[in-house]
């Protein structure tokens, strides 16, 4: 199967995904709703399975779909073929898990790790940062990858703070490496949003 047609984003207004052999797999990997922005300050519509739901890999290359920021398209979005160039790599590998070496030829051989210049580590220790007042707050489960929503409603700031824990936790799932400035803006969002 295979399709190089651009993919309309469901639910984002207006957005396309135009990354050639990549469009098969954004056809899928795009969230089915965005973030429903709250009535007289409280979003009330809070479930087990609220958020992006499911797979927002699409969205987070072209920097949209979050809560509370104006995004842009990652340079990971220029890659050839955008998912199929790093998760299939040379070797047309169907394991889907990124290759180094497709790395090393924007990001130099120094490259070992999909950590680049500390990226991963630092989205990684604001989801955990954020995560922790989450809980706190009452609206996560527990802070993790087994963490989620809690039934609830919430006050807008605190639901937006959840919605973008969710999208980069759970959604992307990549720490950052499909569009670090957009993630770490998500993230920094959220943290001011609980923190005002």
């Amino acid at each position: 199967m295979e399709t190089t047609d651009p993919v309309a984003l469901y639910a984002v207004e207006g957005a396309t995904y135009d990354g050639g052999e990549g469009n098969l797999c954004v056809s899928c990997h795009q969230p089915r709703r965005i973030y429903p922005g709250a009535e007289d300050g409280v979003v009330t519509d809070i479930t087990t399975h609220w958020g992006p739901h499911h797979g927002g890999q699409g969205s987070m290359l072209l920097g949209v779909a979050g809560a509370g920021v104006e995004g842009s398209p990652s340079d990971h979005y220029d890659v050839d073929d955008t998912c199929v160039g790093c998760h299939m790599g040379e070797n047309d590998s169907h394991t889907f898990e990124p290759e180094v070496a497709t790395c090393q030829e924007c990001h130099g051989d120094e490259v070992e790790d999909f950590d680049i210049e500390g990226v991963q580590t630092e989205v990684q220790a604001m989801l955990d940062e954020l995560g922790d007042l989450l809980v706190a707050e009452g609206v996560l489960s527990e802070n993790g990858p087994d963490g989620h929503p809690i039934v609830t409603e919430a006050p807008e700031n605190v639901a937006l703070a959840l919605y973008n824990w969710i999208y980069v936790a759970h959604e992307d799932g990549s720490l950052g490496v499909h569009n670090p400035e957009y993630t770490m803006a998500l993230l920094q969002a959220a943290l001011d949003a609980l923190n005002q």
